[in-house]
């Protein structure tokens, strides 16, 4: 089996990287991301089949900012994996922190950030006083990740219908900051809860909004998940001529993001 060849070139204007990768027929490849220390893989990019005379053509948008970015795909017979050659990207300055709903990474939405409020790292906890004990019973879960506001800007309205256009999936966000002196993960993925939308002035035409978005880190849902379109039901199933037995199976279900 001879290794793969990788190609990574960067799109500093869309934050995101292009791949492809020539491999041996009849592997399967996964191409990995590694940034500040951690080895991901890129979405789309895990187990993907190997077909002669074709390349593998993935497209990263979670790139996080201002950190060196190192790219190599794995291809796999068996038990026999082999490794390409290893890319390096210079650290891309997108010039603004970014937003983007998971399920559709190529709207990307520009935002300013005006501050975080202080985060709370929750806990379950449950104290039990016993009679004629000094010392209570602790029953106690695992420390919880971050939850709390943040807060931001946007000056047009544009910008005002493209951030709530980003926020009205539901789907989780991610959040690329431009500085690593935030001292946030490279990528952040939040699950948004209440938004609150205010003006800086109550002139009735200010277009500038002010927002608070209650959020809630989460961890980085599997490289493999696609989350699912919006307005795909069962008619639509029945419309598009799928079997029943295809739509039962679970590749099926994996592509359609179901």
């Amino acid at each position: 089996m001879t290794a793969p060849v990788l190609t990574a070139v960067p799109n500093t204007a869309r934050l995101q990287v292009s791949l492809i990768v020539q491999a041996d027929a009849g592997t399967k490849v996964t191409i990995y991301r590694v940034a500040d220390g951690h080895k991901t893989p890129v979405r789309r990019g895990t187990d993907v089949d190997s077909t002669t005379g074709l390349q593998i053509k993935v497209t990263d948008y979670e790139v996080p900012q201002g950190v060196p970015l190192e790219y190599v795909a794995v291809s796999t017979v068996g038990n026999v994996e082999t490794e390409s050659n290893h890319v390096t990207i210079p650290p891309i300055d997108f010039g603004r922190d970014v937003l983007f709903d998971l399920g559709k990474p190529k709207f990307i939405q520009k935002v300013y950030v005006e501050s975080f409020t202080p985060m709370d790292y929750n806990i379950q906890r449950e104290v039990i006083n016993v009679w004629d004990r000094t010392d209570p019973v602790v029953v106690s879960g695992i420390r919880q990740m971050p939850s709390g506001s943040l807060n931001l800007i946007t000056l047009e309205l544009s910008e005002r219908n493209a951030l709530l256009n980003t926020l009205r999936s539901g789907n989780v966000i991610a959040f690329s900051q431009q500085k690593p002196t935030y001292g946030l993960d490279p990528i952040m993925y939040l699950s948004v809860g209440r938004v609150t939308e205010s003006r800086p002035s109550p002139l009735a035409e200010e277009a500038a909004r002010k927002w608070t978005l209650e959020v809630q880190q989460i961890a980085a849902p599997s490289s493999t998940y696609v989350f699912p379109e919006h307005g795909k039901v069962w008619q639509t199933v029945k419309d598009d001529g799928t079997k029943w037995d295809q739509a039962r199976s679970g590749t099926w279900g994996e592509f359609e993001g179901l």
